[in-house]
């Protein structure tokens, strides 16, 4: 079992399989979603996202945060709210 589910972590983090491929092997049902390819990079962020990833990281490190990446590796852009004492003009 050990062996088995180290194969499967690789295979994941490389994605080389989905998580709904590895369900499938293991006689699981598949989930909605399962069918994406996965990649780790602070935590697993889908394949078809890395490239938005990579960027927002960049631009907050550069001190330009224009993107935020939430857990499910979705990219939006970040919206700033004023201070609340700031005077309206």
């Amino acid at each position: 079992m050990n062996a088995r589910s180290q194969y499967y972590t690789r295979m994941m983090q490389s994605a080389a399989m989905t998580p709904n491929e590895i369900r499938e092997k293991e006689g699981m049902v598949p989930y909605d979603g399962g069918d994406r390819y996965f990649m780790a990079t602070n935590n697993f962020s889908p394949v078809d996202k890395i490239d938005e990833i990579i960027d927002a990281q960049i631009a907050k490190k550069e001190g330009n945060p224009s993107t935020q990446v939430d857990q499910k590796g979705n990219v939006s852009p970040l919206v700033r709210k004023k201070p609340k004492n700031q005077k309206k003009k």
